[in-house]
């Protein structure tokens, strides 16, 4: 039996997700949800567009100073840059190639070091990983949310305890070795070679623990304006969403965004806000009003990153777009919001 077409893939993902968001809104409430999202508040929608894009912003420099700390100097600018292509990648293109996959990629190409750029990238979404994992607790200081679903502990210490062991793996001086690999193709060769050479570097990371603090730090503060995007969100809306309950069941919802099922998550992000906003007293057609809302805001920066890869063609490679692969912690990720 071949393989299944990767653009196939994507179709089935992209249909899950339209589905998914037909079946909420025809749970909601129309008129509520219609009328919410007509009587927009412009002044707060606009700052709400505003401040995930300074999000990107301070994740481009964590993503630089992971490169300093390799000894490559790199144009916040360029990053920046870089990083809204990978939104494009992430929405609009049917390749099955995460953003992340495409800008360390293409600076890769660049450097000259694929397996460097490729494990200064994997720490750059790592560290905001880490942040959201220990963030998820949170969500269990809010008696509405653990009343509501009093089995969240188990999930988030499964999670916790996950993140623990990847960390081993990762920074552990354990080598793994693939049984019979020298039997092997020479393609799969070259990509276990490849995945060694990645973990290297990224183990040496363990000698840069001040750069990998300042990554911890920002990516923090990167979850603290997502909830204040939110926040701006339900602003919009006419709705009062108390900010340090979004800064606490945020990080629940974008981990519940990173669930590979659909395009950059669409219906399972969506999902998520239902679960968790609902826990605040509102109906589930004025959660759905923030998230559609936050959802424009997504295809927005996607078309922004449209429009650089148009000015960066001649610089980016167009047979990315076609190759195979999967994302390295392909962005909800957590950068959804």
């Amino acid at each position: 039996m071949g393989r299944i077409p990767k653009r196939l893939i994507w179709t089935l993902k992209l249909a899950l997700g339209i589905a998914l968001l037909v079946v909420l809104v025809s749970r909601s409430d129309t008129g509520t949800l219609l009328g919410r999202l007509g009587a927009v508040d412009l002044r707060w929608l606009a700052a709400m567009f505003v401040i995930p894009h300074l999000g990107m912003l301070i994740s481009a420099w964590k993503w630089q100073i992971l490169l300093r700390s390799q000894g490559r100097v790199v144009s916040i600018g360029r990053l920046f840059a870089l990083y809204m292509i990978g939104t494009f990648f992430n929405n609009f293109l049917p390749s099955m190639v995460g953003g992340d996959v495409v800008r360390a990629w293409q600076l890769g190409r660049e450097q000259g070091d694929n397996a460097a750029i490729a494990a200064a990238t994997f720490m750059e979404r790592f560290t905001g990983l880490v942040a959201l994992v220990l963030m998820l607790p949170l969500a269990l200081l809010q008696p509405q949310v653990v009343g509501k679903y009093p089995l969240l502990v188990v999930p988030v210490a499964v999670v916790v305890a996950g993140l623990a062991g990847t960390l081993w793996l990762l920074f552990s001086g354990v080598r793994f070795r693939v049984p019979g690999l020298a039997r092997m193709p020479a393609l799969v060769q070259r990509g276990v070679g490849f995945l060694g050479r990645t973990r290297e570097h990224i183990r040496a990371f363990r000698g840069h623990r001040v750069a990998l603090l300042a990554c911890f730090v920002i990516s923090v503060a990167f979850y603290l304006g997502a909830a204040l995007t939110v926040w701006l969100a339900s602003r919009a809306v006419a709705l009062e969403l108390g900010f340090g309950f979004l800064v606490c069941v945020m990080p629940v919802v974008l981990f519940i965004g990173l669930i590979p099922v659909s395009v950059n998550g669409l219906g399972i992000l969506e999902s998520g806000y239902l679960l968790m906003l609902g826990t605040s007293g509102i109906t589930s057609a004025e959660a759905l009003s923030i998230a559609l809302l936050i959802r424009a805001r997504i295809l927005f920066t996607a078309v922004l990153g449209g429009l650089q890869f148009l000015a960066y063609r001649h610089k980016v490679d167009p047979s990315v777009g076609a190759a195979g692969g999967s994302g390295v912690m392909e962005g909800p990720t957590a950068r959804r919001t």
